[in-house]
């Protein structure tokens, strides 16, 4: 059920550019409260308003819903989602989404900026969220994935000439 309910989400995002809706309502919103506006212009840009918070609601409606599916399974235990229009809150203002491990409430939180969602970017969050629940189950896990990632990009980087300081390995950076 997961996987169709974030189908359809993304779906509904990739039929629409939300940033391109917010700066149609916000400019209508000018139209509206400009005292210079005729009752025409005011009048389009009532229906302009009207139709692009329909879609920004809409596509908020699609992906809570699919968040609070998720929760209410329990299936990746107790955890928070944030929902919003623009990044306030994150921690680095280039993500278009962020996981935090440790909310307010002391649970996980799940935070996606509705005005910059693309495909996948969901459930990339919520994989975060499925990766520390089966850590924190199976902490053999955790060590046998960093180990598998150390050797992987040390492969990688060998003979790269790679600058690493004065660590010898990678899994010391980390």
């Amino acid at each position: 059920y997961l996987s169709k309910d974030i189908a359809r989400a993304n779906e509904a995002y990739n039929k629409l550019d939300l940033n391109i809706a917010q700066q149609k309502r916000n400019d209508a919103i000018a139209i509206i409260s400009n005292p210079n506006s005729t009752k025409a212009q005011i009048a389009k840009a009532k229906e302009v308003r009207a139709e692009a918070t329909a879609q920004i609601e809409s596509a908020r409606k699609q992906v809570t819903s699919t968040m609070e599916t998720l929760r209410k399974s329990k299936a990746l235990g107790e955890f928070d989602f944030v929902i919003q229009e623009g990044k306030e809150g994150f921690t680095n203002k280039k993500n278009n989404a962020e996981f935090e491990t440790k909310g307010p409430n002391g649970n996980p939180v799940i935070r996606l900026d509705l005005l910059s969602y693309r495909k996948g970017m969901q459930a990339h969050e919520v994989t975060h969220l499925l990766m520390k629940q089966l850590f924190k189950s199976n902490p053999e896990v955790a060590n046998k994935l960093k180990f598998y990632i150390n050797e992987l990009v040390s492969s990688k980087l060998k003979d790269s000439g790679l600058a690493i300081g004065d660590k010898q390995k990678l899994e010391d950076l980390i």
